[in-house]
């Protein structure tokens, strides 16, 4: 059970003050709420070049991070 649990570790990260910082200007800029924003920063920071959610823009890149919505219909 240890292996499996390691292979998370590594999209586990603690909110940095950094990241509270670049939402508020991810929020800003972007027009998306607070705690979206955080997910966002917190996901660059975490070298994610992508994010699945069903409730933000599908196809906006905001810091490099490319949202992607998972039940979108696939062309």
């Amino acid at each position: 059970m240890q292996g499996r649990s390691m292979r998370w570790r590594s999209w586990c990260i603690e909110t940095a003050l950094a990241d509270v910082s670049t939402a508020f200007q991810v929020e800003d800029e972007s027009q998306i709420g607070f705690w979206d924003a955080l997910v966002i920063a917190s996901a660059a920071r975490g070298g994610a070049s992508r994010l699945l959610s069903e409730d933000l823009d599908a196809g906006q890149t905001v810091l490099g991070v490319r949202i992607e919505n998972p039940f979108a219909a696939i062309p």
